[in-house]
């Protein structure tokens, strides 16, 4: 009886819903949830004809839970048969439906309470009814306002932390109260929650960032943290709240001392008195990436941090660097030009990752890094393939100024092809430096004009009546 019931249920949902292909929406539903790849790409296929007859299908689909029945047959497996119990199929069946209710968009809005539902539960996966909650965009926002008001906490807390999205800016005033009243008055997961819906949804309102601020006072590391991110977002809007930002520069809490310093500029610029905090973060690992980007964005304000950005650049190991540079590299990049001579200096470093590093940070800072041509030329006939590449492509970066570099670019744009891919990157980072120099320079004296397909042709014309 209990296996008949079984079979009589499963029976039941496969046939569940509009027709395909001759196949139920049911069966291809548990087709697309199938260990069996074949399956699966056959259901993908015929499920991207889904239209909105199928929406009561899915919602049912994200509702459903194990039955009573199929899980006595999964202990009688175990009890009688003494064989392991099957894994539900449920959770990859919810899946599906949400990825087809997301290619629905603002059509599926009626799912939304279902989906926020199934987010909020201790076994649901709230990604993929996030995802699928944002794909509906505007129109899932009404459900979103009703879960704010809830009764359970977890519904609560899934729907602040999904309406963290741009995508909900259009129904900002009809979230902001809720969002208000779970930042004041919730548990703490729900008030970070908030915090940062609040800081996306309303970036321009200055009622909302006064609010906000109000929170800086409990002395809770996380809640301090979140609100001075939150004040970043509103920038200068909260400009009036500088002053109960900078006793955060001295928490005992790095992570605080970091959004205290970012706060601070963002509210304050130039904020010099950040730039001593940001150099002492540099020199923790789990920090310095953030701290140097926030020196980089900070410019010549930043230029006490040089010494110590130059420092940690020949220290830091990269791995790879020519492709995935160094956080002192990056920075270096955007700040004061008075790195450059100590950078030059590096070009002539024993270690060909610090010549790379050195050579990255010089990109940035144009007609500035004339004096490292020539070390830049140099490294375009090194023997390591990574180091000709990033001197190539700095030299493309600072155009006009290395037009010296142009007969060794050339050779480098030259070469044969071998079956050594590094070789052809080596040779299209030369070609896209010739075309670079070679623009910057027509446009500097506009007696030179490109009209060649090959970008290591110049070819001479007359200076046009007008220039752009």
């Amino acid at each position: 009886m209990l296996l008949l019931a079984v079979w009589l249920r499963h029976t039941a949902e496969t046939a569940a819903g509009p027709r395909y292909e001759g196949v139920s929406l049911g069966e291809w539903l548990r087709l697309a949830a199938s260990e069996n790849p074949r399956d699966r790409l056959t259901a993908e296929l015929a499920l991207g004809h889904i239209g909105p007859e199928a929406l009561p299908t899915l919602i049912r689909a994200v509702e459903a839970r194990d039955s009573w029945l199929w899980l006595q047959w999964q202990a009688m497996r175990m009890k009688v048969f003494k064989r392991p119990p099957r894994t539900s199929p449920r959770p990859a069946l919810k899946r599906v439906a949400a990825g087809l209710l997301a290619r629905l968009g603002p059509a599926a809005s009626n799912a939304a309470p279902a989906l926020l539902r199934w987010g909020a539960r201790l076994d649901g996966d709230q990604f993929e009814a996030a995802r699928a909650l944002r794909a509906m965009g505007h129109a899932a926002a009404p459900s979103l306002v009703e879960a704010l008001q809830a009764r359970d906490p977890r519904l609560r807390l899934t729907a602040a932390q999904i309406a963290d999205d741009p995508v909900f800016r259009p129904a900002a005033a009809a979230l902001c109260p809720g969002l208000l009243k779970l930042m004041e008055g919730g548990s703490p997961e729900q008030r970070l929650a908030a915090i940062h819906a609040l800081s996306v949804l309303c970036p321009d309102d200055r009622a909302v960032s006064a609010r906000v601020a109000a929170l800086l006072s409990p002395p809770d590391p996380r809640t301090v943290e979140a609100v001075l991110r939150a004040l970043t977002t509103f920038g200068g809007l909260a400009g009036e709240f500088a002053d109960r930002i900078e006793p955060f520069l001295a928490a005992s809490e790095p992570q605080v001392r970091l959004a205290a310093a970012q706060a601070l500029y963002a509210l304050r610029p130039p904020a010099p008195e950040a730039v001593p905090v940001l150099i002492q973060l540099l020199r923790d690992p789990r920090y310095q990436w953030e701290a140097a980007r926030t020196l980089g964005k900070m410019g010549t304000n930043a230029a006490l941090a040089i010494e110590e950005l130059l420092a940690q650049l020949e220290r830091t190991p990269t791995h790879r660097p020519s492709r995935t540079p160094s956080f002192a590299a990056l920075a270096l990049q955007q700040i004061s030009p008075l790195a450059v001579p100590r950078l030059v200096h590096l070009l002539e470093h024993p270690a060909s990752e610090v010549r790379i590093q050195a050579a990255i940070a010089l990109a940035g800072h144009g007609a500035a890094a004339a004096p490292a041509v020539p070390g830049l030329i140099r490294m375009l006939g090194a023997e390591d393939p990574e180091e000709q590449m990033t001197a190539a492509k700095t030299l493309g970066a600072l155009g006009n100024t290395a037009r010296e570099a142009l007969p060794a670019l050339e050779r480098l744009a030259r070469m044969e092809t071998t079956q050594d891919v590094t070789v052809g990157h080596v040779r299209s980072a030369a070609r896209s430096a010739l075309t670079n120099i070679i623009a910057d320079i027509a446009w500097k004296e506009s007696g030179l004009n490109i009209r060649s397909a090959d970008p290591t042709v110049l070819i001479h014309a007359k200076p046009p009546a007008t220039r752009p």
